[in-house]
């Protein structure tokens, strides 16, 4: 996709809680990275929050982990030995977490800005007088800090949305918090640079196009399974049913086909068959359909170039007394067929199922 529409796409940036909600990555999640995968969204998760979400998912394993203990101690007592639980390192899989996390987001194009810098003596000094994002108990040094990367994000690249379930930290009233507005006053920014969204769901719903997703899963899919498709659009065709009636109509619209002295009489065709496919054109992508169970159906339209023979007869007139006469010929022709496939891809075991949804001798 061009730069033009990267430019005009929503910009948000992605708070900790987010994150923290889709461990398992939930299909509005994998739907903001497809939004920014396809340039639909410019997405931000920065670097302050890739920490904290992945300190959170080693407090999760430490917890977890600490229950499997308690539960093991009651199996124990009961006779039974279970230890599984002692295998279970919670910095070890919180570093497999943010290592899988920051490749999903970069293969997903999202940005990651740097942790931004600022004084303490700013930090201190905007606790101590409570100023939002920090509360009436002087908490909300990470919530401060990712706010100083959103003045940043939106000094250097304009109006974005905020996502994070901590409304309150950076809102009153359901509204900006007139502290965080005068920030961005202070930098010549208006108040409605800076947009808060809660829900993840319904933000993506609102900014993400299902079919451009599944369009750009099948273009990306498609090299890797081509080979099989070709495959199998090559037996197909030489058992393709196609009718007398349509290979009349192509003889009738293309005299490149019959025979020169057959052009301009009536051609009957009697029997034929296909004896080889001389050439299938590369697939084209005409539609996309992601299903409920995130496999992506496709209809992609062929070319192929068949070489028939078949039994023609063309009716004429007897030049002495008017009567029919009737001449016929087996002939070899090369003639184009357009094909309509319906496949379904998997965006992790590629092509799935194929099937032919329609077959013509005439264009499609």
């Amino acid at each position: 996709m061009g730069t033009d529409r990267r430019e005009a796409a929503v910009h948000v940036v992605v708070d900790a809680n987010i994150l923290i909600a889709n461990f398992r990555s939930g299909r509005a999640f994998k739907l903001l990275m497809d939004g920014a995968r396809t340039e639909q969204l410019r997405v931000s998760v920065p670097e302050l929050v890739i920490r904290e979400a992945t300190n959170k998912y080693r407090e999760r394993c430490d917890e977890e982990r600490r229950a499997l203990e308690r539960a093991a101690g009651g199996l124990a007592r009961l006779g039974v030995d279970w230890s599984g639980h002692s295998r279970i390192d919670p910095a070890t899989e919180a570093a497999r977490y943010g290592r899988d996390l920051r490749r999903t987001l970069k293969a997903a194009g999202v940005r990651i800005p740097r942790i931004a810098s600022i004084s303490h003596s700013r930090m201190v000094d905007r606790a101590l007088a409570r100023k939002k994002p920090f509360g009436e108990n002087g908490a909300g040094y990470r919530d401060a800090l990712l706010w100083e990367t959103v003045l940043n994000e939106v000094r250097q690249h304009g109006p974005l949305v905020l996502l994070t379930k901590d409304r309150s930290d950076f809102a009153t009233d359901g509204q900006l918090a007139g502290d965080l507005a005068d920030d961005l006053s202070l930098q010549g920014d208006s108040a409605n640079s800076v947009t808060l969204q809660s829900d993840l769901k319904a933000f993506v719903e609102a900014h993400v196009e299902v079919s451009v997703v599944a369009l750009a899963t099948v273009k990306r899919v498609l090299p890797q399974a081509e080979r099989g498709l070709n495959e199998w659009l090559q037996e197909l065709l030489l058992d393709l049913d196609l009718s007398r009636a349509q290979l009349k109509a192509v003889l009738s619209q293309d005299t490149d086909l019959a025979p020169s002295w057959m052009i301009g009489e009536t051609v009957d065709v009697g029997d034929f068959q296909i004896l080889e496919v001389r050439a299938l054109s590369g697939a084209r992508v005409d539609s996309g359909e992601e299903l409920s169970t995130g496999d992506v159906v496709a209809v992609l339209l062929y070319e192929a170039e068949l070489l028939i023979e078949a039994e023609l007869e063309i009716a004429g007139r007897n030049a002495r007394d008017g009567r029919p006469s009737r001449a016929g010929t087996i002939a070899t022709l090369a003639t184009p067929v357009w094909l309509d496939v319906e496949a379904t891809f998997s965006a992790t075991m590629g092509l799935t199922d194929v099937a032919l949804y329609q077959a013509s001798m005439l264009p499609l």
